[in-house]
């Protein structure tokens, strides 16, 4: 944005028809002094917009279509009731009957079949971050 040459040029400022010809990095407190604005106003100011802007927001969230404020426990049975109308019962699926279902279904339960689909995945991923020359 052109800050850092406004600085470089800062430092080697001298006063006001102090001398024709400015001396290279000769003043310090100019750095400070740019550090400071960078720091608090970019910074704080920038933290405490966004502040305001979080807490404007966090209020108008908490006031209802007709216009009032909803307490703490009114808001969260507001919030439970709009998760209830997505909320279906599990189906239950019925245990397979037939021999070798039974197998397939005892194996994809178990946990060492979990443990080498994620060996098996962990592995895949090493393989691909290798780089082949």
């Amino acid at each position: 944005e052109g800050w850092a040459e406004i600085v470089w040029y800062g430092l080697s400022a001298t006063e006001i028809d102090y001398s024709s010809k400015p001396y290279y990095n000769d003043n310090l407190l100019v750095l400070f002094y740019f550090f400071f604005g960078v720091a608090f106003f970019g910074l704080y100011m920038l933290n405490l917009f966004i502040g305001v802007v979080f807490d404007q927001y966090n209020e108008m969230k908490a006031i209802k279509d007709d216009g009032h404020v909803l307490k703490k426990e009114e808001r969260e049975w507001e919030e439970y009731r709009e998760r209830l109308v997505f909320v279906k019962p599990l189906k239950v699926l019925p245990y397979p009957q037939a021999p070798w279902r039974v197998k397939c279904e005892t194996i994809a339960t178990s946990p060492m079949f979990n443990r080498i689909v994620l060996g098996t995945i962990a592995l895949n991923a090493v393989t691909l971050a290798v780089t082949h020359r």
